[in-house]
């Protein structure tokens, strides 16, 4: 099943034209209150077809209120063989953002629906985006796991193998099991670290963030 979320101000054609592209079973419209009149019309259009329209209604202005409703439909949506797809054109240029970076953690496609000639599947084009990591891999240690190390980065302080089985009282073995996940996401990787000698040493190795890592951990 494809849930599409998209923006929309008062002009209906990219969601219209969104759903002759890809057609999918579940709509959810954010828009603006005063925009119902142009949600009356979607709903009018797609009305001949097996597609649920759900307005949202949301300030355009308001960031964090699209991306609290954003993730609110994810968690409501998610399972298998559910996809999700996010349409930036319509709405402010605030929505777009918001859309934006919630694409990049629950794994959407980000579309744009482009005006000009060609056929209206050459009109909507996706829009690539970073890898996403899997976030529901990432259980409540490996998250305050991945937190700490943002906090060290930050701090300026090198983190290991040894200083993590210490913070969070874990054997070698469970600790490697939790920086192997962070690691199989691309979020933190290995760096060899300076010996007293100034000369770089495996020995010395500490586990810094990757820039996805960073992201991710700053989001959280």
């Amino acid at each position: 099943m494809q849930i599409h979320i998209a923006m929309m101000g008062k002009a209906t054609e990219p969601v219209t034209k969104s759903f002759q592209a890809l057609g999918y079973e579940k709509l959810y419209l954010l828009t603006n209150k005063k925009y119902s009149d142009s949600v009356d019309h979607v709903e009018e259009s797609l009305s001949g077809f097996q597609v649920e329209v759900c307005p949202e209604y949301v300030s355009g202005f308001d960031f964090q209120e699209i991306v609290d409703t954003i993730y609110r439909i994810y968690e409501a949506e998610n399972g298998p063989q559910v996809t999700f797809s996010i349409n930036i054109t319509g709405g402010t240029n605030l929505m777009a953002a918001a859309s934006c970076s919630c694409a990049f953690f629950i794994g959407a496609t980000i579309y744009y629906v482009m005006d000009g000639p060609g056929s209206v599947k050459d009109q909507v084009v996706s829009i690539p985006t970073p890898k996403t990591p899997n976030m529901a891999a990432l259980k409540d240690d490996t998250k305050r796991i991945l937190r700490y190390i943002l906090e060290q980065t930050e701090l300026k302080r090198p983190v290991t193998t040894a200083g993590l089985m210490e913070e969070f009282d874990k054997t070698k073995q469970s600790l490697n099991h939790q920086i192997n996940i962070l690691r199989n996401e691309g979020l933190v990787e290995n760096s060899d670290g300076i010996a007293p000698n100034g000369k770089s040493d495996r020995r010395y190795r500490t586990i810094v963030l990757t820039r996805q890592g960073r992201l991710v951990a700053s989001w959280m």
